[in-house]
């Protein structure tokens, strides 16, 4: 999405709750953080990249590189 504050970090799997390794975080913005759970409640890698690819797929080039590269 094209949001750049209120950002939270996201589980992509709960295996390591409490010690997570930064490969199991990733960063999405308030809105999109609740509408993933609203679809998966339970959170994987698969369905996490699934719906961050999703979500990149409705921005501009600029956006997308600014995404990959964490300049968000």
């Amino acid at each position: 999405c094209r949001v750049s504050r209120s950002i939270q970090l996201h589980h992509m799997t709960y295996e390591h709750i409490g010690n997570e390794p930064d490969s199991d975080m990733t960063a999405l913005c308030t809105l999109c953080h609740r509408e993933y759970h609203q679809y998966y409640p339970r959170p994987s890698i698969k369905t996490t990249q699934i719906f961050i690819k999703e979500k990149k797929s409705g921005l501009s080039d600029f956006e997308k590189r600014m995404f990959e590269t964490g300049n968000e």
